[in-house]
């Protein structure tokens, strides 16, 4: 197949799972061109892979919740305006290439690129969640009507920006949905991913699964683990870190705790330290390691604790079991499917319950390291990057089929 590719990545798991699907078409001898906005991060791709920078850098998404609640719209019509001409221009560029298939990823502007519009060959979407803000309470749900100050004035006020953001939430949301279904197929990363978008886009994506690599991502370490606990993933509040913080502090015996971020949010990082410092917590946030120090902190650490809400996947959870290092959880999204409860970790049935769980499993020497055998084998056999790349590339010669037949 020749493939177009389209992102506008920061990052991450997203960026991870990327590199790979474009790895796997390679391997199978499939001509992959890869076309991205300036302010999508650089992928690492193998030789003959060409990269086009199209465009011009889309601009950034709200970064706090206090701004996606009065996000202007007149600023939504720019952020829009500029995705459809990077649409446009990459259509063109689409065009003039006689590619059999377009594979979107998300647009960390808009998350879904309106780029199926103007291309005029099958698209397929590989879309990891819809826009979170915009459908769930982040830590507020954008579409509820804002509190009152009990002043006149102030009640007046909150009204106008109320009937402002859901009027503006509701055109920004119909825009999304319509630019979701204007694709030929969604792919999603898990059930969980899959229901999401069925709540939100009222459309029925296909799962497939993602792949680890299971050569770069294994135990390296000579001795025996050491006492602490690992966390992997963006420092924001998504992942919930000082929820995190308070479940290490709330343990029989709190150990020291090591996050690894991909990013930060400022406001964000300064809280966890206090926190960790007023609940007598042992911190350490490192952020945009190497693989290898990714590496080698799963292979260092005595478990991986994870709770992120609602979660659509989690790379870390499967990066971790691969290193032999299992995980500690709320059994929330896409963890369900990752992590098998009492086998390669164990699932907390909420937030409530994680400290008391984390200090079971770290009082079982012997649990932890069945586990952490048969997590790295339950990767090697269910998330394996070969497997990942052939059911992707059945679900494009699926859609090219589809579309094609008179």
């Amino acid at each position: 197949m020749r493939i177009a590719i389209w992102h506008n990545l920061l990052s991450g798991g997203g960026q991870r799972a990327l590199t790979h699907q474009v790895a796997g078409f390679v391997h199978s001898g499939d001509d992959v061109v890869v076309f991205a906005p300036p302010s999508a991060v650089a992928l690492d791709v193998p030789d003959g892979v060409s990269v086009h920078v199209v465009g011009d850098a889309l601009p950034e998404p709200p970064h706090s919740p206090r701004e996606a609640l009065t996000f202007l719209p007149s600023r939504h019509r720019k952020m829009r305006a500029a995705a459809l001409r990077q649409a446009e221009v990459t259509a063109t560029a689409i065009g003039r290439g006689s590619f059999d298939v377009v594979l979107a990823h998300p647009c960390r502007t808009l998350m879904v690129t309106p780029l199926a519009h103007g291309v005029e060959v099958p698209a397929v979407l590989y879309l990891q969640e819809p826009n979170r803000r915009r459908y769930e309470a982040l830590p507020e749900l954008p579409w509820a009507v804002p509190p009152t100050t009990g002043a006149r004035l102030g009640d007046a006020r909150a009204r106008v920006i109320g009937l402002v953001d859901t009027v503006n939430l509701r055109h920004e949301a119909r825009q999304e949905i319509g630019d979701a279904r204007a694709y030929d197929l969604v792919l999603v990363n898990s059930s969980y991913s899959r229901e999401s978008l069925r709540r939100c886009y009222a459309i029925d994506a296909e799962v497939c699964r993602l792949g680890i690599d299971t050569e770069l991502f294994a135990e390296r370490r000579d001795g025996p683990r050491q006492e602490h606990l690992l966390c992997v993933g963006s420092f924001t509040p998504a992942k919930d870190p000082l929820g995190v913080i308070g479940a290490v502090a709330a343990m029989r015996s709190p150990r020291p705790l090591r996050w690894i971020a991909n990013a930060v949010e400022p406001d964000l990082d300064g809280q966890g330290r206090r926190l960790a410092e007023r609940l007598g917590v042992d911190f350490d946030l490192r952020v945009a390691v190497s693989d290898d120090e990714l590496v080698e902190a799963y292979s260092s650490a005595r478990a991986l604790v994870y709770a992120p809400r609602l979660e659509p996947l989690g790379f870390a959870p499967l990066e971790a079991a691969a290193c032999a290092l299992p995980t500690v959880a709320v059994a929330e999204g896409g963890c369900r499917e990752t992590i098998v409860d009492g086998v390669t970790g164990w699932l907390a049935p909420d937030a409530r319950s994680l400290p008391g769980m984390l200090d079971a499993a770290l009082a079982d020497d012997d649990g932890l390291r069945r586990a952490g055998a048969a997590g790295r084998e339950l990767v090697v056999e269910r998330w394996s990057l070969a497997g990942a790349a052939a059911a992707l590339r059945a679900a494009l010669e699926r859609t090219i089929k589809a579309c094609t037949v008179p």
